[in-house]
């Protein structure tokens, strides 16, 4: 069969950068031996947490453009959990459509879509590289953003499993209704016309989760630090008074989640 779905050479694939893990490759080489490590050698083995983000390869084009726009979808599905700043996180939206008096639904829908997923993440991402640009640093803004965008990458991957911690955690009511009605239409019509009462979400979910989600959040800051450390010895040799600026994509982008959890679940 054939040895890639996607094109690549699999003998001299080292990261999961293009790779799609559809396993292709270990099904069709006949000299697979899943106990030795090596290449050409398709198999599952361990490897170092954060290898391909220490690794500073810079991303494409299209792979910053896409990180740009999940950057701000993170943001817009964390945000929202919590009343307040959900109310402030949609203000722009709502007032951009209100000055531009946008009736259709589908004008509105896109005017949040633009506003939320491109403009507040672009104004994110340009900051510290205009603090840096304005301290005298020099680098160019395609090699800030296909560079230095990967220091998004941890505080996003964090984000997003805290909005899986809350959002799976906030089920567990339904979890004993789950394993005896899998397909749900009984339980559903029972919670509908109240024959089935729900348990009350368990005292420790609170405490737990929001421990978590810190140490989650606080985290992804630390790795995207190291990564801004290793990215500046490489790429930036300004001295400190200049490449401090970078620093703030951690401190601005992670430190946003972090000052959020800290005031909506502690507060």
């Amino acid at each position: 069969g054939r040895s890639c779905g996607v094109g690549l050479n699999p003998a001299h694939v080292d990261d999961n950068t293009n790779c799609l893990l559809c396993g292709q490759c270990v099904k069709s080489c006949e000299h697979n031996n899943p106990d030795a490590e090596g290449r050409p050698n398709p198999g599952l083995f361990v490897r170092p947490w954060f290898k391909d983000i220490f690794a500073l390869r810079p991303m494409s084009a299209a792979q910053t453009a896409f990180c740009l726009v999940v950057s701000g979808f993170v943001v817009y599905e964390v945000f929202t959990e919590w009343k307040v700043t959900k109310e402030l996180l949609i203000w722009m939206p709502e007032n951009t459509n209100m000055l531009l008096s946008t009736e259709n639904t589908w004008s509105h829908g896109l005017i949040k879509s633009l506003t939320l997923f491109i403009v507040l993440p672009i104004l994110v991402w340009l900051l510290p590289y205009g603090l840096f640009r304005l301290a005298g640093g020099k680098l160019s803004i395609a090699k800030y953003l296909c560079i230095f965008g990967t220091a998004f990458i941890p505080i996003m991957a964090a984000a997003h499993t805290v909005k899986a911690l809350l959002k799976t955690t906030s089920r567990i009511p339904y979890w004993e209704n789950a394993f005896t009605d899998p397909i749900g239409i009984e339980s559903a019509r029972g919670i509908i016309n109240k024959s089935i009462q729900l348990a009350p979400l368990p005292v420790w979910r609170d405490p737990v989760i929001t421990a978590l989600s810190l140490v989650l959040i606080c985290g992804g800051i630390a790795v995207s630090a190291v990564v801004i450390r290793k990215l500046t010895v490489t790429h930036v040799s300004q001295s400190w008074s200049r490449a401090w600026t970078l620093y703030l994509i951690p401190g601005i982008y992670g430190g946003a989640f972090a000052v959020m959890i800290i005031i909506w679940r502690l507060f």
